[in-house]
């Protein structure tokens, strides 16, 4: 029995009838009789270790692949813009079309992306109409797009107002906030106050 094998490993002497056998009388593998298309598995070279790999993917693992993927993807969109390591980007997805479901992947591993990118990647449809484009490209995760940092609007913004401020640089609109975080502009002879993260926000992402 499988019991007996073991206890021969451990002592080196069995009884196996009237007979007796001591060290070197039996000769004992490791072999794996389980579900070899499911499981991967070796035994060390003196037999006396078996290592079992479950090969099938879960959810979780075949979304931190995804997530991998996109984060290369991204990183790769970088390199070819000649961009610095310091700049900031924002990154927009348009899943149309695709055949994987980049941003939950992204979601499921927010902290893990965020790390690697410094900036959380948002749907396309949250894109600043001022947000400049630095690289775009196809992927079977969908269209994903590389942008100068912009600001976002909230609807509703007057469209003048929204091309207006979304011209300036956010040092600039930052040091103009007055001490409730609103920022006021005139355009036209009429007066229009926005307040930060109302009615305008740092970037696309803030939205969510």
């Amino acid at each position: 029995t499988h019991e007996q094998v073991v206890e021969y490993q451990r002592s080196e002497t069995i009884t196996l009838g009237d007979f007796e056998l001591g060290p070197g009388d039996l000769v004992t593998g490791r072999a794996f009789s389980g579900d070899a298309d499911r499981y991967d598995a070796a035994v060390s070279s003196g037999g006396s270790l078996m290592v079992v790999m479950d090969l099938q993917l879960t959810e979780q693992l075949i979304q931190e692949g995804i997530a991998r993927e996109f984060v290369n993807h991204v990183q790769q969109m970088r390199k070819a813009a000649q961009l610095e390591p310091s700049d900031e980007i924002n990154i927009f997805v348009d899943e149309t079309g695709s055949t994987k479901n980049a941003l939950a992947a992204v979601e499921a591993n927010l902290d893990a992306v965020v790390t690697k990118l410094r900036r959380r990647p948002v749907p396309a449809s949250l894109r600043p109409v001022t947000a400049a484009p630095i690289n775009e490209v196809q992927t079977d995760m969908g269209t994903i797009t590389i942008t100068r940092p912009a600001l976002a609007f909230a609807a509703g913004v007057h469209p003048h107002v929204l091309s207006f401020v979304g011209s300036m640089n956010h040092e600039f609109v930052r040091s103009s906030l007055n001490g409730d975080g609103a920022l006021t502009v005139t355009i036209d002879e009429t007066t229009h106050t926005l307040v930060a993260g109302t009615d305008f926000f740092w970037q696309a992402s803030d939205m969510l």
